[in-house]
């Protein structure tokens, strides 16, 4: 997993874990396009040249997709952004997150 990441000396800028519950109340309150509801990992990475970018996301989906079919811990699905807009769009589930699970709560309020 995650550790297995710096082990290889993947050059993580954020890296954050949402459950299945999270990725729902996001669903439910959100109107972007559904995310599947199943435990999600956001990672963003970083590098100095877009080669060696291209390199790390290789290598971090080598290491997360995992080799055995039967593992279901494994990555199964993907969504890359190298644009700024699209980057932003991957991480509105984990942003607004707070609020979601506000709204998934009855009676809940902020602050």
């Amino acid at each position: 997993g995650v550790s297995t990441l710096i082990t290889y000396g993947i050059d993580l800028v954020r890296c954050e874990l949402l459950d299945d519950a999270s990725i729902k109340a996001f669903n439910n309150s959100s109107q972007s396009d559904p995310l599947p509801a199943r435990p999600t990992l956001f990672l963003e990475l970083s590098s100095v040249t877009e080669m060696a970018l291209q390199e790390q996301v290789d290598l971090v989906q080598e290491i997360l997709s995992g080799s055995d079919e039967d593992d279901d811990q494994a990555a199964q699905d993907w969504q890359i952004a190298t644009r700024e807009q699209e980057r932003m769009e991957l991480w509105k589930a984990r942003h607004g997150l707070y609020y979601s699970a506000l709204q998934s709560r009855p009676g809940s309020s902020i602050g």
